[in-house]
């Protein structure tokens, strides 16, 4: 299941997806310019966020570093082609609504 899936079984917008990740604007900060918190779905398990960890990841063409968390277990069980798939799917999500004007919060 990736992570198109999960919006579509929530029955949620596909806008709730943003809040998945979060960024930080400028390379000298010390706290994200936005941080979705810890009450979002590990998006390996589908499961809250019981022992987190937090994965960093950038967008092609844009100056922002990118990051999300998962459950520990969850990311060391996921085959790398399942982790491709989950941090591609939210760079194709973010270069998508970057390009159409959207805002990442």
């Amino acid at each position: 299941m990736n992570t198109r899936d999960i919006e579509t079984s929530r029955s949620e917008p596909r806008e709730a997806s943003k809040s998945i990740y979060g960024y930080f604007s400028d390379p000298t900060q010390v706290t994200p310019a936005y941080d979705p918190g810890l009450d979002v779905l590990c998006p390996y398990s589908h499961k809250p966020l019981t022992d987190p960890i937090a994965i960093s990841f950038m967008v092609p063409g844009d100056s922002r570093s990118f990051f999300y968390r998962s459950n520990r277990d969850a990311y060391r069980a996921a085959t790398q082609e399942r982790i491709w798939e989950v941090e591609g799917d939210m760079v194709d999500s973010l270069v998508e609504l970057c390009n159409s004007g959207g805002s990442l919060q």
